[in-house]
């Protein structure tokens, strides 16, 4: 299967619940669906992104940031 991915230079890859694959670049990511093979949402920031996580609650993610800023977004639900 391949990845229909746009993230420029992948840094990291962290499955999540729900067969969905969290993939993450220097300045952007997104959450792909490994079930409909799609991307289910994008997110970007403008300072280096250094790590990413799943969270506690299990439909939600953390991206954390050079500058030390941890963002949580939702994990969609699937389409």
């Amino acid at each position: 299967m391949m990845l229909r991915s746009q993230v420029k230079e992948v840094g990291q890859l962290r499955f999540l619940v729900g067969r969905k694959l969290l993939i993450s670049g220097n300045y952007s990511g997104e959450i792909y669906d490994l079930k409909y093979h799609q991307v289910i949402k994008r997110y970007s920031s403008n300072t280096p992104i250094i790590g990413v996580s799943a969270w506690a609650s299990r439909r939600s993610f953390a991206v954390i940031e050079a500058n030390g800023i941890i963002k949580i977004y939702d994990i969609p639900l699937n389409p």
